[in-house]
């Protein structure tokens, strides 16, 4: 992507998404340090994150904290911390201050992202009143946060040939 002979990309122009591969952070920022980093983080304890990010239960989150500082130490330039806000999981005022605890002093951006509804997953977005809270506690801390606009809360159907989780199945009506 940065071959001039090809696309020719700045490497400052590519932003590379993870749910936290330490390894591969860590190789990013040795083979390309230029190249932007955000961070699908969701939670900030190991316990709720693992609960919602499948991977967490290899890539504890501390590491991840240190693979942050790594990147941003190297480089100079803020990591994009990504943020889903899932309705009575992870967006309390209480996790909100968990969350500002963990991330205080980080060179970051916080992207936070009310959840869009997807067929067969049984998470709904929170009020928007929550999602303003939550930004002006991690704005306490410092941190500086953005909030993704939501486009509409109809499901996300997959194609009629997309296997469906079981779980959505039982939910079906015939």
């Amino acid at each position: 992507m940065v071959d001039p002979h090809r696309f020719g990309l700045a490497h400052s122009r590519i932003t590379v998404s993870t749910v936290g591969v330490v390894e591969k952070i860590k190789r990013l920022v040795a083979d390309a340090p230029k190249v932007r980093l955000a961070l699908s983080l969701h939670a900030p304890t190991q316990e709720l994150r693992r609960q919602i990010v499948p991977s967490a239960r290899t890539f504890h989150i501390d590491e991840l904290m240190e693979a942050i500082d790594l990147k941003t130490s190297v480089t100079g330039v803020n990591v994009l911390i990504e943020y889903v806000l899932l309705h009575g999981v992870n967006d309390s005022e209480e996790v909100a201050h968990q969350v500002g605890k963990l991330l205080k002093g980080k060179n970051v951006k916080v992207n936070l992202i009310p959840f869009n509804p997807v067929y067969g997953i049984n998470f709904t977005a929170p009020p928007r009143e929550a999602v303003e809270t939550f930004s002006q506690v991690l704005q306490q801390y410092g941190l500086y946060t953005l909030t993704r606009r939501e486009m509409g809360s109809d499901p996300i159907k997959p194609p009629s040939n997309f296997p469906r989780p079981p779980h959505a199945r039982m939910h079906e009506r015939h």
